[in-house]
């Protein structure tokens, strides 16, 4: 019986293979063509070839698929959903051309918050009713015009020699591709010559089929301390300060620090100067959200994500500040609902905050939204109950995606972009002197809105009592590593921020390198004359303790950062974590391996 079955089974494979393959052999082979067009911009040979490989190996399977349809209706289908994929693929290569990042990554960093996340960062980037009635046509139109190119060129019969493929023919090509895919990729790697794994955001699939291995240095458990716990141990009931001056915080989106220059932002270039400012400052990551929780949590980004699923009680340093009896008052251009950061820096229904002016819905122009918030801080800076015990913090938004400026503020007479056009910018470059220029005038605006507030505080002769920190939530990119704007690249230009601290103290600062979760450390070692480094992953810039490194994590949307980048006073290491178990463990892989100094990851997940 059970050899019967076996022959039944050979017969019908073997039937079947020497079938003839019925499809329309034109229409796929327009689709190769398109699929194959753009491995081959500004790429290198050998990725070219790996890339047409893919684009084959997709077309037949795809070919196939259409082959073994019999109805209509379905089939119509079908193609309608080929011509989705050459969409995807054709959005996936302007998305990698503008900041070397693949549609993959935007549908993450959209969706792993939920739909909320995804309006506000598509408020976020301004993306206009205007991009949305072209897509929406597109997506209408595109499906349509896929079905009518394959029954026009089903009728095409310049090919009839295609007809005599079989199956076998197409399982043995099918193999072959295959075979040549996964040599390629096992001889690249033996010879340490990555390109081809560097580019595979471009490829057809997405990926090479074997991708390099790293050896990992260490497992170590990614859950941060209980934020209750930890606000037991910090044991401050008691303390009574004698003075409670007020602290301002600025937090600027998308600030990059070598951008503040005596001629783009003379105020800022000034108060860095007369103040404390640092050799090499980074961001703790090169998104808002990572960047905003190490600011105000004082721990390393790659805790953000585990810390907002379970944290009710917001910013530990902020509990303490609202234990020594300041009041808290926020203000905001800037969508605090992003990634739920309302409730993860101020605690559940904000309490922590004892004043939210929330200025994020009041205009489509972030400069207008800065603007009315600046104005409303100046006014509270004008009231006399206002002099002592205040923290104030100002979220500012204008330098994030289009680079905007108020009509109250006159731009630099250098010319500039009148807007951005993605899809031009992601063929050419030409455009990108003027839109430098563009993100330069809104930075002379938010210097010009800092001058604005510094003005304030010396004409009601609070200027000089008070502390104030001025930040950048991550830096920006312009084409100096292959891609622009943030959240792609781990390095110098998406990291490097100003943080500009004006302080009573007349202490000695302990380092040349600092980062976000140095910040508030800082303000209560300053405020109570006690360092709480010992509680934080950060260190109070006074604090003898205070690392000779900083950790940046890459964007993931809600999801757990994946790389991470380890940067020391004189070198920096880059690897990636590879998430297991359910988010309990990561493994860090670091390239080179020698350059890690495996006694940071104790501090990662320790007090020290």
């Amino acid at each position: 019986m059970v050899t019967n079955f076996l022959k039944k089974i050979n017969s019908f494979f073997s039937n079947f293979i020497n079938q003839t393959v019925n499809t329309n052999h034109f229409f796929f082979i327009f689709f190769f063509l398109l699929l194959s067009l753009l491995g081959f911009l500004k790429a290198s040979f050998l990725f070219t070839i790996y890339s047409t490989l893919q684009a084959l190996l997709l077309t037949l399977i795809l070919l196939f698929i259409d082959s073994i349809i019999k109805s209509k209706f379905l089939k119509k289908i079908y193609i309608a959903i080929i011509f989705f994929i050459l969409l995807f693929y054709f959005a996936n290569y302007i998305l990698v051309c503008l900041m070397d990042a693949s549609l993959i990554f935007a549908f993450r960093m959209f969706f792993s918050g939920g739909l909320e996340n995804f309006f506000i960062t598509l408020r976020a980037v301004n993306f206009n009713f205007s991009i949305s009635v072209i897509i929406l046509s597109l997506v209408a139109l595109i499906p349509t015009v896929g079905i009518l190119l394959y029954q026009i060129t089903h009728k095409i019969k310049l090919f009839k020699k295609l007809k005599s493929i079989t199956y076998k023919h197409l399982l043995i090509s099918t193999l072959s591709i295959l075979f040549l895919l996964i040599s390629i990729d096992i001889s690249v790697n033996k010879s340490n010559n990555f390109n081809i794994e560097k580019n595979q955001k471009r490829l057809p699939l997405g990926s090479n089929i074997i991708s390099a291995t790293t050896t990992p240095t260490k497992k170590f458990l990614i859950k941060p301390k209980n934020s209750e716990l930890l606000l037991n141990d910090l044991k401050i009931n008691n303390l009574k300060l004698k003075e409670k001056p007020n602290i301002i915080i600025f937090v600027v989106e998308t600030t990059r620090k070598d951008f503040i220059t005596e001629d783009i932002a003379p105020n800022l270039f000034a108060f860095k100067n007369e103040n404390i400012s640092f050799e090499k400052s980074y961001s703790s990551a090169n998104n808002t959200a990572a960047s905003w929780f190490s600011i105000f949590h004082s721990n390393h980004s790659l805790f953000w994500t585990e810390t907002k699923k379970t944290n009710e009680i917001g910013s530990i340093p902020l509990n303490v500040f609202k234990k020594l009896g300041y009041k808290i008052n926020v203000y905001t251009s800037s969508e605090m609902t992003y990634f739920q950061m309302d409730k993860l820096i101020f605690g559940k229904n904000r309490s922590l905050a004892d004043n939210f002016f929330d200025f994020s819905k009041t205009s489509t122009n972030p400069a207008n939204r800065d603007f009315d918030t600046i104005n409303a801080f100046k006014n509270d800076l004008l009231d006399d109950n206002n002099k002592k015990s205040n923290i104030f913090i100002v979220f500012l938004d204008s330098p994030h995606s289009d680079y905007a400026w108020h009509e109250s503020y006159t731009p630099k007479k250098y010319p500039f972009a009148k807007q951005l056009n993605y899809i031009t910018l992601s063929q050419s470059r030409k455009d990108l002197p003027l839109i430098i220029n563009r993100y330069k005038n809104s930075l002379g605006y938010i210097d010009y809105l800092f001058s604005d507030v510094v003005k304030t505080l010396k004409n009601k002769n609070i200027y000089d009592d008070s502390i104030i920190v001025f930040t950048g939530d991550h830096g920006e990119e312009f084409d100096e590593n292959g891609a622009l704007f943030h959240s792609s690249h781990l390095n110098e230009y998406q990291l490097s921020v100003p943080i500009f601290y004006k302080l009573s103290s007349k202490k000695s600062i302990s380092t040349n390198i600092t980062s976000h979760i140095d910040i508030f450390p800082t303000l209560l070692h300053i405020v109570t004359d006690i360092d709480f480094s010992k509680y934080f992953n950060g260190s109070s810039i006074f604090s003898k303790d205070i690392n000779n490194y900083t950790i940046s994590v890459n964007q993931k949307g809600a999801l757990p950062p994946d790389e991470v980048l380890i940067t020391y006073e004189n070198n920096s290491s880059s690897g990636s974590i590879k998430n297991r178990d359910n988010l309990n463990y990561f493994e860090l892989f670091v390239d080179p391996l020698e350059n890690l100094d495996n006694e940071i990851l104790k501090d990662i997940t320790s007090y020290k």
